[in-house]
């Protein structure tokens, strides 16, 4: 499964990477640290998820529906 960096979640957004850095701290975006890192990650379905439940226009391509017709 796909893991955003935090430096697509702000290009997608529209953010600062200290927005997107304090939602994940929050709790209001689920995410995690890399092990032996600082660096963050949100993994797909997550980043999905916060979309939907925030109202944030989607143009990325859902892993559930594909490009399919």
């Amino acid at each position: 499964m796909k893991a955003f960096t935090t430096g697509e979640i702000c290009k997608h957004c529209g953010v600062a990477p200290r927005t997107v850095h304090g939602w994940i701290d929050r709790g209001i975006l689920k995410g995690f640290r890399i092990p032996g890192s600082r660096h963050r990650r949100v993994l797909e379905r997550d980043f999905l998820d916060f979309l939907k439940e925030h109202k944030i226009p989607n143009s990325l391509v859902s892993i559930e529906g594909g490009d399919e017709e």
